[in-house]
């Protein structure tokens, strides 16, 4: 698979090949047994330079099907979820998103639709095999509705005023195709808003963040590149931006019929990133072996975070022998075990026994609130950001 999944072109640039990966990082196992036996394959990143895209041309989508066993909520944080409250807030009152009817595809467990719900007063459908209706406590208000299956052509009878697709686009093969299927079921709406939120490719490549290189993501989208898959599917993007520290891109589209005028969107250097990306991904993964080896001479060292990064910086680094066991406040993750090196995924309140003498930080942007759990819980260990 080494044509471009977004334009097509055929001359695409192989970067970098990572060998062994867990096809799955956000699935959590019952036993070490179970989750070092799961299956493993390849990432072959490869970039287009013709729409400066980057994709994994090793993958095989057969690999993958996503359930209710698939757990990747960041909600439990206060980080996130203040950002994606912000994020919610910010729609509606820019978009004046009140008493209208709103679907999210990939809707996940649920959370942000919630938001925009309670925000705007709104009706809600929600779409995703993976959400667990049995997680609501209580019973839900009468205008939301989550619907565990796919998002299909027999939605016709919606007619929403915004349709979110937020961390699903990079786990398609086919988006151009993915993102016009969403077009043709609905209705034709001039006022229809479209918000698509992806991992920001520049982030990982030119930024170095190497860890959010997993199986599950297929796609790698630049702002060039998630513009022209938008442009290809019959959308008109209005703006992109990059959002949770860049490490996020999001775009805000309209029907091609209903768009005022198309973003100008830039390089952003993409090309550039890519031509220095091999060595320097290279050079990132030997400092952090070499750093782990020396870090842990000191004692016990803890990842903090089982998700995306943390359970691809543990099956790269060789960690199985010198990490004490991965963090995580989701308490759906704990108790459980990392696809790959078979880690246990501990709450925090369990770092008391381990005693850590370092713990490593996967996303710099949670630092300030591990480290005040780790001093509510009387804990002094070293806390070190992974760049």
């Amino acid at each position: 698979m080494a044509g471009c999944p977004v334009c097509g072109a055929s001359d695409t640039r192989p970067l970098l090949r990572l060998e062994g990966l867990p096809v799955f990082c956000n699935v959590q196992y019952a036993d070490p047994d179970s989750a070092r036996a799961q299956p493993t394959a390849d990432i072959a990143l490869h970039f287009c330079a013709a729409c400066r895209h980057f994709f994994n041309a090793a993958f095989q989508p057969e690999l993958l099907r996503y359930g209710q066993h698939y757990e990747n909520s960041l909600h439990y944080s206060a980080t996130f979820s203040g950002f994606a409250r912000d994020l919610a807030a910010e729609l509606v009152e820019r978009h004046g998103l009140r008493g209208v009817q709103i679907v999210d595809i990939g809707c996940g467990k649920g959370d942000f639709l919630r938001l925009l719900c309670e925000l705007g007063d709104n009706e809600g459908h929600g779409f995703d095999p993976s959400y667990e209706a049995e997680r609501d406590a209580a019973p839900l208000p009468e205008q939301l509705h989550f619907h565990a299956r796919e998002f299909g052509p027999g939605e016709a009878g919606l007619r929403p005023r915004l349709v979110s697709c937020r961390q699903v686009l990079e786990h398609i093969w086919a988006p151009v195709e993915f993102l016009s299927g969403i077009v043709a079921a609905l209705p034709p709406d001039r006022a229809r808003l479209y918000y698509v939120e992806v991992p920001n490719a520049l982030y990982t490549v030119r930024d170095l963040g190497i860890w959010d290189l997993i199986y599950e993501h297929c796609q790698y989208f630049s702002p060039a590149s998630l513009a022209a898959c938008a442009q290809r599917a019959g959308l008109s993007p209005q703006r992109l931006t990059e959002r949770f520290g860049a490490q996020y891109l999001a775009m805000e589209a309209q029907g091609s019929a209903g768009g005022r005028r198309r973003a100008s969107v830039a390089d952003g250097g993409a090309a550039a990133a890519a031509a220095a990306f091999p060595q320097q991904a290279r050079e990132r993964l030997a400092h952090w072996r070499r750093e782990l080896s020396r870090l842990t001479t000191a004692g016990p060292a803890v990842i903090w975070g089982a998700g995306s990064k943390g359970v691809t910086f543990a099956n790269l680094v060789g960690a199985a022998e010198r990490i004490a066991a991965l963090v995580d406040i989701n308490p759906h993750k704990q108790g459980r075990y990392v696809a790959g090196t078979g880690h246990r995924i501990v709450a925090p309140d369990a770092l008391q026994a381990i005693d850590p003498a370092v713990v490593l930080v996967m996303n710099p942007l949670y630092t300030g609130e591990i480290q005040a759990q780790l001093g509510t819980l009387g804990l002094h260990a070293a806390v070190l950001g992974v760049s």
